[in-house]
């Protein structure tokens, strides 16, 4: 096991400058959607994202992935996930255009499950209205 370490803070990762070990061609979006995230810090000293999409997020009561496989063509129904968990059904081969929008003041990392994905642009800015997003 690798030894315990404690940073006082996190360098940027420039994962927009990351060279794939194959390249592809960028994938043309069939859909968009705008992620509004919110950290919160919780009870117990862990800080989440507490609303997606302004919804509080709480894990659901069927893990999501065991919902999937046991529903059958109800599994296409976003509402088996739960309100809480701000669920998104992809058809087959759908090409989805994500904007996570951090409103948080801190850094977050993200991570995707079961998808894949490409990075094609970050942004600094503190206002939409800034920059250019076409």
């Amino acid at each position: 096991m690798a030894p315990a370490e404690t940073r006082d803070s996190l360098t940027l990762m420039e994962d927009h400058l990351m060279v794939p070990i194959r390249k592809e061609a960028q994938f043309v979006p069939t859909r968009q959607l705008e992620l509004d995230v919110y950290f919160d810090t919780y009870s117990d000293g862990s800080n989440r994202a507490s609303m997606l999409n302004n919804i509080t997020w709480v894990a659901p009561k069927v893990p999501s992935l065991m919902s999937m496989l046991s529903m059958g063509e109800d599994s296409l129904n976003q509402n088996i996930y739960g309100p809480q968990t701000a669920a998104e059904i992809l058809q087959p081969h759908e090409v989805m255009d994500l904007m996570v929008i951090n409103f948080d003041g801190n850094g977050h990392p993200f991570h995707l499950h079961g998808h894949k994905f490409q990075i094609t642009r970050r942004e600094f800015s503190s206002s939409l209205f800034e920059s250019d997003h076409s």
